[in-house]
């Protein structure tokens, strides 16, 4: 199947509906946070200098974010009362950064990527989250409002590669990605497939 088209565009997006929401820094904030343990927390994780702690309160729980040696809290807490899949968790890691991943069903994939540039840093939330590669330092998301519109972001300049659905697909709504020898492959609830080219590194400027 053929692309119908690909656009490269450069965008800073606003808050919307936080599918690429505005890039946040966060500084050290949990000074006075107390740590409890609660039954319905995740897992610390720890790899390298990388790091995912879960600080828990009386039936919510808030999660710090160690990325070499910066730390900061996410701005909200979790309750204990929503199912598990909807807290966040290490989905991948590579050095400065951290994609944490929450989910509710195929319906709902959030990634939350945390990152250090200058000695800040960084957070972006991105709905409808399909894969992320952090070599590139791009996020592939579906667009919130236009599903006909499959977006590949640098989450450091926001810079994107805009990728339109043709129209012979019927259903647009994409459930998997992936990326492997420059190409990045689409998968839609309708069993359908598109390949497309994946432009990776030229969208960092």
């Amino acid at each position: 199947m053929k692309l119908s088209y690909i656009i490269p565009v450069i965008l800073l997006l606003s808050c919307g509906h936080n599918e690429g929401g505005q890039k946040q820094d966060f500084a050290n904030n949990d000074a006075n946070i107390q740590r409890k343990n609660l039954d319905c927390m995740p897992n610390d994780t720890m790899i390298n200098k990388n790091r995912v702690r879960y600080i828990g309160g009386d039936s919510t729980f808030s999660v710090k974010i160690t990325i070499d040696e910066h730390d900061s809290i996410l701005p909200h807490r979790f309750s204990c009362s929503v199912p598990p899949d909807l807290f966040p968790t290490l989905y991948a890691e590579a050095k400065g950064v951290i994609c944490l991943r929450r989910s509710s069903g195929r319906d709902f994939i959030e990634f939350i990527i945390c990152y250090v540039d200058n000695s800040k840093m960084f957070l972006r939330t991105f709905e409808i989250a399909l894969a992320i590669d952090l070599k590139n330092d791009n996020v592939i998301y579906q667009n919130y409002d236009s599903l006909e519109y499959v977006i590949v972001e640098n989450y450091k300049t926001g810079y994107q590669q805009i990728v339109k659905i043709p129209p012979e697909i019927i259903s647009p709504r994409v459930y998997d990605a992936g990326i492997k020898n420059n190409s990045l492959t689409l998968l839609f609830f309708d069993d359908k497939k598109l390949t497309v080219p994946y432009i990776n590194g030229n969208i960092k400027r």
